[in-house]
């Protein structure tokens, strides 16, 4: 199932394994972005593979090990990434397809690419339409298949080598694609859900050569996902959205005749995995998921509370779910890193109620928020000029101090610079002291005045 890109703002995304046996997520591991697909390999060097949303202009694929170290990252060429799988034969690598615009948006196309596993692109070509899932058919030679949606008309299943090359014009389908399917072995067909309008929709079957097989088969809601087991078990799961707060899956068999009654979920369904234990589906509702197991006969299981709304379920044994979790409710305050320099500022001789030529103290904010600078003086003969504020993050600025000494005042004071964001500040302490003439000019008065006294009495004994 394909998420649109724009679905996981201001999240972050996890993917964990599912113990099965006492109900727990173990492993959780924080993503490189917010996860919309997943697959794994087994064979050679197993790895999970994430596909992950970000808020840039491009999305990457993660590669993981089955404890969920991280491997590596890659970033896709194009756009957001909607899903991935895994080509084992031939020439092995990741097959991706990428979103450039909310799907459903007139006139746009996406991107199929093919990644190898050390890292690089190898090719991408556009699609007919706006991409929402694709599979590979294990055929000989083998190919990709990739279900698009059209604005404004049915959508198109389109046929690619793995050369990146497109085998024919499409196929159209029964409504507006969202998942596709192939039977593991022994079934040759291929299997697409399709969502109408009114939470509708249809699961539809083609062959190998892209010819669709009847009209569609109505499910009992707007299908979100489409699975089928192994063999041994031959059926085909969906998963649907309603009305309302919950959904339901659907069981189908290779004919596409449905068995059974609708099974209800608890929140809607969002992705659902096949493993021998049975049908995991993924659920989601206001702020909250879980993954439910059901037995092969629709038998409703334990359930595993998801701490974050999951987007993809995907069995390997064990079973490991990725999920979006919730923005961080209790975010670590910003840091405020200020320096100030000086931390002493010593002035020259200055005549009493004189200004002396101004000494500059340096602000600079080294931290990634805007800091507020507010300025405070414990003596008046010290002059401050007020600070810009506030301080960009990586802005650098000077305010000057003037020393202007008054008579009987101490020359000694303190300048404090106080860095604030919100509700946290932090002081900074710059010492300044001054050197007066205010002695000399008493000695100078002094001198005059005797002087004036002595000319006085030498014009009185005349």
């Amino acid at each position: 199932m394909a998420i649109p890109h724009t679905a996981f703002a201001q999240a972050r995304g996890f993917v964990a394994i599912v113990n099965e046996n006492d109900g727990s997520l173990r492993t959780p591991a924080q993503l490189a972005g917010w996860p919309t697909d997943m697959s794994a390999e087994t064979v050679g060097r197993p790895a999970i593979w994430v596909a992950n949303q970000t808020a840039g202009q491009q999305g990457n694929i993660e590669e993981l090990d089955p404890d969920l170290g991280r491997v590596q990252v890659i970033n896709v060429t194009f756009g957001q990434p909607a899903a991935l799988t895994l080509a084992t034969t031939g020439h092995p690598g990741v097959c991706v397809i990428t979103q450039t615009a909310a799907p459903g948006t007139a006139n746009t196309t996406g991107w199929l690419e093919w990644i190898n596993r050390a890292g690089g692109s190898l090719w991408n070509t556009q699609t007919a339409g706006q991409p929402m899932a694709l599979a590979i058919a294990q055929t000989s030679p083998p190919y990709i298949w990739v279900a698009n949606q059209v604005a404004g008309q049915n959508g198109i299943i389109e046929k690619f080598n793995f050369e990146g090359e497109s085998e024919g014009n499409g196929v159209q389908t029964a409504g507006q694609p969202i998942d596709i399917a192939i039977a593991p072995s022994g079934s040759p067909y291929i299997w697409v859900a399709n969502q109408l309008a009114g939470l509708n929709g249809n699961i539809q079957r083609f062959n190998f050569e892209g010819q669709a097989e009847g009209i569609g088969v109505q499910t009992a809601g707007q299908p979100v996902d489409i699975a089928i087991a192994p063999s041994g078990s031959p059926y085909i799961w969906v998963a649907n959205q309603l009305a309302g707060l919950n959904g339901n899956i659907q069981r189908f068999n290779l004919s596409g005749q449905f068995e059974g009654a609708p099974i209800p979920t608890v929140g809607q369904p969002t992705a659902l995995a096949i493993a021998p234990s049975g049908v995991w589906v993924a659920s989601q509702g206001a702020g909250w998921g879980r993954i439910q197991r059901f037995e092969v006969d629709g038998t409703p299981r334990e359930f595993i509370q998801i701490p974050g709304q999951p987007s993809a379920v995907f069995f390997i044994n064990p079973v490991y779910v990725a999920y979006k979790g919730e923005p961080d409710t209790d975010p670590q305050e910003p840091e405020i890193s200020v320096s100030v320099e000086p931390s002493v500022i010593d002035f020259d001789y200055t005549v009493v109620w004189q200004n002396s030529e101004p000494e500059s103290i340096q602000i600079s904010n080294h931290g990634s928020d805007p800091v507020d600078i507010a300025l405070s003086i414990d003596n008046d003969a010290f002059r401050v000029e007020e600070p810009i504020s506030p301080l960009e993050a990586g802005g650098q600025t000077s305010v000057d101090v003037i020393f202007h000494p008054l008579p009987f005042t101490s020359t000694t004071g303190t300048v404090t610079i106080i860095a604030s964001i919100g509700e946290q500040s932090k002081p900074y302490a710059v010492d300044v002291t001054g050197i007066t003439f205010f002695v000399s000019i008493v000695v100078v008065f002094a001198i005059v005045f005797i002087a004036l006294s002595a000319m006085i009495w030498r014009q009185l004994k005349k």
